[in-house]
């Protein structure tokens, strides 16, 4: 399954916003696998929750899900942070279509600013510790 435009954030906190989708890339060797065959805690928010819902951005859909704290600097556009439980915006790793997109020219952290629901066909959120599987950048998820 060739997943276009999806992003995965490797975050702590969250419930399953919708039950949509079957399958999800989330292990270490980034082999699909269901839900129910990782282990993990998983939260879903995919296109069709993003558009009934008219979200634009996002962090707008990230503020429902619990345990994350969305901060932004200034209007739409200034510097957009996600916190998990009170870690550093620096320990969540993001991922979008398995490509690793934290800035490590500056902090080691993603600036939300600008990253539009516009053909994005899911956000999966990754609970727990994952550190072990995705690298030191996973420490916060």
């Amino acid at each position: 399954m060739q997943l276009r435009h999806s992003l995965l954030a490797c975050l702590l906190a969250g419930t399953t916003v919708s039950a949509q989708a079957q399958e999800i890339i989330i292990t270490a060797s980034k082999v699909e696998a269901s839900r129910e065959e990782t282990g993990s805690a998983v939260s879903i928010i995919d296109a069709e929750h993003l558009e009934n819902n008219q979200i634009t951005l996002v962090t707008e859909a990230l503020r429902e899900v619990p345990g994350l704290a969305v901060s932004r600097t200034g209007g739409i556009g200034s510097t957009t942070q996600i916190r998990i439980r009170g870690a550093e915006a620096n320990q969540t790793l993001v991922l979008i279509d398995g490509v690793e997109v934290n800035d490590n020219s500056t902090v080691a952290e993603f600036n939300f600013a600008d990253l539009l629901s516009l053909d994005i066909e899911r956000v999966e959120v990754l609970r727990g510790a994952q550190s072990a599987i995705w690298g030191s950048d996973a420490v916060g998820g």
